[in-house]
This record gives structure tokens, C-alpha cells and sequence, in this order.
């Protein structure tokens, strides 16, 4: 699966969010965690790479700064949410797959947390 990720990040102009993903995934935190963030602003809207790092964080024992990566991310989740099922046009979620594994993936980090 990282061997896939990786070749999927090349042909993604070197798209870091995707390794990380698989890592986690493969179990490999130490490796993930050692990857540079694709992005560091907190506005960008990519939401499932902050989910990624808040799980990755909080699954490496480092459960405060994790939990606050989550919250942050469930939070500019529940601003996006209003607009998706009611307009389709909108721009906030940038498509329904990304809406889709954000939801996946806050469903898991909560059932982490509890």
C-alpha cells in the first residue's frame, strides 16, 4: 500500500498528504510523523490531512496536541457541513469525496477519543 501511495504522490506532483495516509494506515507512524506537512495553514480545507496528523498525533501518545488538531478539524468541518446537501453549487467542500472521507474519518478519531 505505501508503495502505491508513494507512486500516486509522484504522479500528484509529490503530494506528501497521500503518503502520510497510507503510513498511518500501514501502521508506520514513525515514518509518517516524520514527513513534512503538505500544507501549514489551517484554512486551507484539506481537511482529512488534519485528520491524519490529529489521529497520527494522538495515536503516538501525544494526545493533547492530536486532540487539538481533531477539534480544530471537526470544527471547520461543522462550518462546511451546512452547505454541502443543500447547494449543490457550493464551493465550500470542494467536491462530495472529500465531505465524504472527512466524515469517515471524524467518525473514526471519535470512537479513538471515547
Amino acid at each position: 500500500m505505501v508503495q502505491l501511495a508513494n507512486r500516486a504522490a509522484e504522479h500528484h506532483q509529490g503530494d506528501r498528504r497521500i503518503q502520510i495516509a497510507a503510513l498511518f494506515r500501514a501502521g508506520r507512524l514513525d515514518e509518517a510523523l516524520k514527513l513534512p506537512w503538505t500544507t501549514d495553514d489551517r484554512d486551507s480545507r484539506f481537511c482529512w490531512e488534519w485528520s491524519f496528523q490529529g489521529l497520527l498525533r494522538y495515536q503516538k501518545g501525544r494526545r493533547e496536541e492530536g486532540r487539538d488538531l481533531l477539534d480544530q478539524t471537526f470544527k471547520l468541518a461543522d462550518y462546511m457541513d451546512p452547505a454541502m446537501p443543500h447547494d449543490p453549487g457550493s464551493q465550500v467542500w470542494s467536491d462530495w469525496t472529500y465531505y465524504v472521507q472527512e466524515h469517515a474519518l471524524r467518525k473514526e478519531a471519535e470512537g479513538l477519543i471515547r
